[in-house]
């Protein structure tokens, strides 16, 4: 019995060979002829399996066809086509098939059905190359059937994209597909020290006794303490409030004024 079996560092072998008059192989001299299976074409006496990708057409006296599997794959040693829509994740490159030789090994190995690149995804059939991640999403794995969305308070304007980036420090951002992340600055009297904000909540307020003029702040540093004869009552304030007539305040950073003392007064 001549049985060998086929590998990709080698010259694909005969599988069966003995002689039959009407065509096919024989396990041994006295068995009986049968036909080659579907993967394996009639080379000579003998049946050889056929490239990969390819199988025998039927009704032409079992011979290997020539065009491969349809948007699919028949890897070295397997028996039937795949679609690779079978597979998610993954698109069908045309041109591997047409690149495949008897005399060459290296050319028998390389899958039609091909793992998306990052940046991209497929979940049915994509031919020659997956699809790019829509703006708005990432994709930092291969072999994937969606890409992902960007996390709040990150944004990708553009397609086929690894990753996201992350909302400037000093706002919030809110738009994930515009560049810039339809970026917002922080009102007056807040900041934003931390990149990634994604809405007006991730602005911290200055304290009661401070305030801040910028918008768009990075820093708390921003927040100055009230100097003398001002006050600051509350939390978030762009301007310290005058102390009114008749009360005073001496201190810096202070949340109220004092009244004047009797006997004194004060213009302000």
């Amino acid at each position: 019995m001549d049985i060998v079996v086929g590998n990709d560092s080698a010259e694909n072998q005969v599988l069966f060979g003995r002689v039959c008059s009407n065509g096919g192989a024989q396990l041994h001299g006295k068995s009986w002829c049968f036909k080659c299976p579907s993967f394996m074409g009639l080379a000579g006496t003998s049946c050889v399996e056929c490239l990969p990708d390819l199988l025998q057409q039927p009704g032409v006296g079992e011979l290997c066809a020539t065009d491969p599997c349809p948007l699919g794959e028949r890897p070295l040693g397997s028996d039937a086509c795949t679609p690779c829509k079978d597979r998610l994740g993954v698109f069908y490159n045309t041109s591997v098939a047409e690149t495949r030789t008897d005399d060459d090994p290296t050319t028998w190995t390389q899958p039609s059905c091909v793992e998306c690149p990052p940046g991209s995804s497929a979940d049915g059939v994509a031919i020659d190359e997956c699809f790019a991640c829509p703006a708005g999403e990432y994709q930092n794995l291969t072999g994937q059937a969606a890409c992902f969305a960007c996390p709040a308070g990150q944004f990708q304007p553009e397609r086929g994209q690894t990753s996201c980036d992350l909302c400037d420090a000093g706002g919030y951002c809110d738009d994930a597909v515009t560049c810039g992340g339809g970026f917002t600055p922080c009102r007056a009297g807040t900041y934003n020290s931390h990149q990634g904000g994604s809405s007006p909540d991730d602005c911290q307020q200055c304290p009661p006794g401070a305030s801040s003029p910028t918008i768009g702040a990075n820093s708390s540093e921003t927040c100055a303490s009230c100097r003398a004869g001002t006050y600051g009552d509350a939390s978030g304030l762009s301007k310290c409030k005058e102390c009114p007539a008749g009360r005073y305040q001496n201190d810096t950073g202070a949340t109220s004024c004092r009244e004047c003392e009797t006997g004194h007064y004060c213009a302000k």
